[in-house]
């Protein structure tokens, strides 16, 4: 018998070292970024992570804070990242007018422990027994239910500290996932070298290993290993043969782009710049016309319907636009600077001033973006992959899957902006440098019109920087054209985004103390490594991006539908690679450039974990679809499958956003809106409040009730005017409106006791009304004693 012919990985078996080196030093720096922790203490001041059944934060004399619980409370612990015992330390009080110790239980799974609680304040320690667990440990309390004399509420114990602290070292879970990698790794890798093993024991393997990755898919990986072990083991046992695959691909990549490609751009660089690799520019033809215009039509018809249930979906950023729209018809400066710009708010000013006031007319702002959008994003598909690429694109945003149908409905300032702005913006350059040559005047015109739209997408949001270097490489790739553009329009394309960027936030420093650019470039730094944009990226963000994470964890039928959409986004992303490499289309690289652009910028960047952060993606996604619809035009009976692929696609976004979205109308008025026609009512024209909630109300009234946010409890303010407009009221038709169980409703019931102020009470939608107040309270006092917090 001959012995088994060697395979090509027996023969280049050594070629296999570099990838399980890069993967195991991979998983290596992962471990190295997740310290253990020895102990935390919970904040009381921000509890809604990790407690339920507490009430307002309260301070006593001597300036402690501490919170009542209810009789029945809950607190998840954190797992502090390792393999040992926990302890637990509460500091408790009985907090009743008579001195007698109270029994209060604590447990933990089947753990129960009776303490007999002190009327004085004491730290109580509880041991944490299941040490193998490294997932949040939830702890309940119970207590004898106490009421006090005139206070409604039911009460349990008095809660003023909360400790976790580890008993011993202790074996951090990053050790425990390193292993686990490594295992996978050695036994993938033992399958791979055919001729040393004998067929049993590959059988043997093959079986270790799948048992291997179900043990991290089965309930059991999610209940005992931490969060960021799982995402990052899922990922690995996964993905494994995939990445195996890449790995590869990226080798061969390399010598291939060190042979072909750098020749090939060379020859790319020697012509005009005219028809690049396949793309054909032509001029657009009445058809053209006609389906932008039903494009945009569809955004209107497919949306119109969805505007009840999204103005119940606003939150207070989007109502921000509205506040300084309302600011700017008043005849203030609207000059925001930071997370994002005010564009929106002078775009939607001119709307409050002619169809009036309302969070209907706030979300027309985002409807007619959209709209701009879908045609942008036509025309760019169509001069990259042609008009199906085109069609595909713009159909891709005029019916997406429920993230992006959110916010394609919401006007939070920044973002939609940039989005219309930014394919504006590339649509011109690749039409000014990859296009046909223009006359001197007509490319003097689009250079103009690039700068502008660079300026106000630059003001909206800094995330334009993603487009901005994509546009970047798109003159790169054509630099020969550059002398042919004329110098004025150079001149305005530089000059154009410096002016409307920097003037408004010269006025605005002007205008205020703080130094509004210092503030810019140090917002939102919040994070201690970049590790953690990794984690929510492929866990959260991703998921929520391409539609799919609502679908997951619900009826079978939707879970598979999670995984066709999944396929689908992972097709149109291969086909595109498939343009870009092997028919070397020049075009398919901007969406590649733009996705990667924008991934590296948020994962190297300081910003939060937010979904917003990586909104241009929404750019390179449809344009993906674009090509991948496009190629498959190409095949024999293309149209036909071209067509059922699109149908397709919209069948799986539509059955993502089915589920989340109602059409319809709901009777039941918003809360903001309630207390806004509550205060109207009562002719009370300014309101003291809770700032995010002050800037509902104030649109919602219809810019009738001027909001503060001056006494509390969050004063943060981007509308000083109309807090000097409330201030110079001087009690006239004001009232202060606090919710009933804020951290501000029971002091300042305490102020008005003690200085023997009379108001009239209404209660609204569980937020208390003062209003009628004799004498009228001193706001000033009340600013240094009310306290801060969320409401």
């Amino acid at each position: 018998m001959q012995p088994p012919r060697p395979t090509f990985s027996d023969r280049y078996i050594w070629l296999w070292l570099p990838p399980l080196l890069a993967v195991l030093g991979l998983a290596l720096l992962f471990a190295w970024q997740m310290p253990t922790v020895r102990q935390v203490t919970l904040p009381l001041a921000d509890s809604d992570d990790w407690a339920e059944g507490l009430r307002v934060l309260e301070q006593d004399n001597d300036g402690h804070l501490f919170r009542w619980t209810r009789p029945e409370a809950s607190l998840t612990l954190p797992a502090l990242g390792s393999i040992s015992r926990k302890q637990l330390w509460l500091r408790l009080q009985t907090g009743r007018t008579d001195a007698t110790p109270m029994l209060v239980t604590v447990q933990s799974d089947a753990h129960p422990m009776i303490f007999a609680v002190a009327a004085q304040p004491r730290q109580y320690a509880f041991l944490i027994n299941d040490s193998f667990s490294a997932q949040p440990a939830t702890i309940s309390l119970s207590a004898p239910p106490y009421q006090t004399d005139g206070d409604r509420r039911t009460l349990g114990v008095v809660l003023s500290g909360v400790t976790v602290r580890m008993l011993e070292a202790g074996i951090p879970w990053w050790s425990v996932t390193l292993l686990v990698i490594i295992a996978q790794l050695g036994l993938l890798q033992l399958l791979l070298w055919r001729s040393v093993l004998a067929m049993r024991v590959r059988g043997l393997l093959l079986a270790l290993w799948v048992l291997l990755q179900l043990a991290w898919l089965l309930p059991l990986g999610a209940d005992r290993f931490d969060r960021f072990g799982v995402t990052l083991a899922l990922a690995v046992s996964v993905a494994m043969p995939f990445g195996w695959a890449l790995i590869w691909l990226c080798i061969w990549l390399v010598g291939w782009l060190w042979r072909t490609f750098i020749p090939w751009l060379g020859r790319c660089w020697q012509r005009s710049g005219y028809g690049y690799a396949g793309m054909a520019f032509s001029r657009w033809q009445r058809s053209d016309y006609v389906l932008a215009t039903v494009l945009a039509l569809l955004v209107l018809l497919v949306r119109l319907p969805l505007l009840t249930q999204a103005i119940r979906w606003l939150g207070a950023d989007d109502y921000l636009v509205g506040l300084f729209a309302i600011g700017i018809l008043r005849g203030d400066h609207a000059l925001y600077f930071g997370q994002t710009g005010t564009l929106a708010a002078y775009l939607v000013a001119p709307l409050f001033a002619g169809l009036g006031i309302s969070a209907t007319t706030l979300v027309m702002l985002p409807l007619a973006l959209t709209m701009v959008l879908v045609v942008a994003l036509y025309g760019l598909g169509r001069d990259l992959a042609g008009r199906w690429g085109g069609l595909a694109a713009a159909l891709w945003l005029v019916l997406p899957s429920t993230m992006a149908m959110q916010w394609t409905l919401k006007p939070q300032p920044g973002y939609l902006e940039v989005l219309a702005l930014g394919s504006l913006m590339l649509w011109a350059t690749v039409r000014l440098m990859w296009g046909p040559p223009l006359k001197r005047r007509t490319s003097g015109i689009l250079m103009l019109a690039i700068g502008l739209c660079v300026g106000l997408a630059a003001w909206a949001s800094l995330l334009v920087v993603s487009i901005g270097l994509t546009c970047a490489l798109v003159v790169v790739l054509a630099w020969r054209r550059l002398a042919s553009l004329p110098w004025w329009g150079y001149a305005g394309m530089i000059l154009l985004p410096l002016l409307i960027w920097l003037l408004p936030l010269l006025w605005y420093m002007q205008e205020r103390t703080d130094n509004a650019l210092s503030w810019t470039i140090r917002k939102s730094r919040v994070r201690s490594n970049w590790l953690d944009s990794v984690e929510a990226l492929m866990a959260d963000i991703l998921p929520e991006l391409l539609g799919f994470a609502e679908l997951t964890g619900r009826a079978p039928v939707a879970t598979w539908l999670a995984v066709a959409l999944t396929a689908t986004a992972l097709a149109a992303l291969l086909l595109t690679l498939y343009e870009a490499l092997i028919h070397r289309h020049l075009g398919a690289w901007i969406p590649l450039l733009l996705a990667a652009i924008t991934i590296a910028l948020f994962v190297l960047s300081k910003l939060s974990v937010i979904m917003r952060y990586v909104l241009p993606l929404y750019l390179a996604l449809p344009l993906m679809a674009g090509f991948a619809v496009s190629r498959i035009a190409r095949l024999r009976a293309g149209k036909y499958w071209a067509s059922l692929t699109l149908i397709l696609l919209l069948l799986l976004h539509s059955a993502s956003v089915l589920g989340q979205f109602h059409v319809g109308s709901f009777e039941q008025l918003r809360t903001q809106a309630q207390i806004a026609q509550a205060l109207q009512q009562r002719d009370i024209a300014y309101a003291y409040m809770t700032y995010w909630t002050g800037v509902k109300v104030l649109v919602e009234s219809g810019g009738h009730v001027t909001t503060s946010s001056f006494v509390g409890p969050q004063r943060v303010t981007y509308d000083q005017a109309n807090q000097t407009r409330v201030l110079q009221a001087n009690g006239q038709r004001t009232a202060f409106v606090f919710h009933e169980e804020g951290v501000a409703a029971p002091f300042f019931a305490a102020y008005l006791k003690r200085h023997q102020i009379t108001c009239q009470r209404d209660v609204v939608a569980r937020y208390a009304l003062y209003y009628d107040c004799h004498p009228f309270p001193n706001v000033y006092q009340l600013a240094t004693m009310l306290p801060r917090g969320k409401e």
